[in-house]
């Protein structure tokens, strides 16, 4: 799949490639690539890991595990930090091509 051809198409992509589904503690947001907006680049769940018993990986973990789109072959993961009450993520490119030209900001690439 081409990367999308300016922010606008990236945007719409982004839009109709985001899905929520599940109820309850089962919840899940499948997101889209954040380079070219293919589908499930990521399936973040809140609610993860959070009842006694639940292997699933917490949200904290998914974040911060390196993902790779099967589409345009970059990689990217989350850097979360706590300090003095509140949490701050940022996504970072870890692997693959550069970012496209026209997504400015460009995340910050890192070696994983």
């Amino acid at each position: 799949m081409p990367d999308p051809v300016d922010y606008q198409e990236y945007e719409r992509l982004s839009m109709e490639n985001t899905v929520i589904d599940g109820f309850g503690l089962d919840v899940a947001t499948h997101t889209p690539c954040p380079f070219c907006a293919h589908p499930e680049f990521m399936v973040l769940m809140p609610a993860a890991g959070m009842v006694p018993g639940d292997d699933r990986p917490s949200l904290h973990d998914t974040l911060q595990t390196e993902h790779t789109c099967e589409a345009c072959g970059r990689s990217a993961k989350a850097i979360v930090q706590k300090a003095g009450g509140s949490t701050t993520f940022e996504i970072v490119q870890t692997g693959g091509p550069d970012a496209p030209e026209w997504l400015n900001p460009k995340p910050r690439r890192i070696e994983p």
